[in-house]
């Protein structure tokens, strides 16, 4: 697997970078998909009924699934020469099927290899769902061996 364009190196990153952000729009599939790898299957997830009785306008998504996606910006960043040691969210807000969801980081402090990130995901609106931190460390990538081309 390649290291995307944008991954992290020691040397390249810098406190105040924006990481691109992941956007998405999450379906039902992805609920089921999320519902069925982790085992929570309270009904506000996957019955549009039980979720309108709760006073929710759609099925909402499991919070879990939302740090996950936060841990996948946070490593598709970091590349094969990052590892992810802590990730914490608190949430703030539901999140729901069909509407877009966006998750951003912000580097907050760089230094000798550990990258300490703010994360968080916003709503459609701009509004923000969920909040976080995650630490990555990272190591220079190897250099090619010689005569690799």
């Amino acid at each position: 697997m390649s290291e995307p364009a944008h991954a992290a190196t020691p040397r390249s990153v810098a406190t105040g970078t924006e990481l691109p952000p992941l956007r998405l729009t999450p379906t039902l599939r992805d609920i089921v998909r999320y519902a069925g790898a982790s085992g929570d299957f309270y009904e506000m997830h996957y019955d549009l009924e039980f979720a309108r009785r709760l006073g929710h306008p759609e099925l909402s998504l499991h919070g879990l699934y939302k740090a996950a996606l936060l841990g996948r910006l946070v490593t598709e960043w970091a590349g094969d020469a990052g590892r992810l040691t802590s990730l914490s969210v608190r949430y703030r807000a539901m999140d729901y099927r069909e509407h877009e969801l966006t998750c951003a980081a912000r580097v907050e402090t760089a230094g000798d290899g550990r990258v300490e990130l703010s994360i968080r995901t916003e709503n459609a609106e701009g509004a923000t769902t969920t909040v976080g931190r995650a630490v990555v460390t990272l190591t220079d990538p190897a250099p090619p061996p010689p005569g690799a081309g």
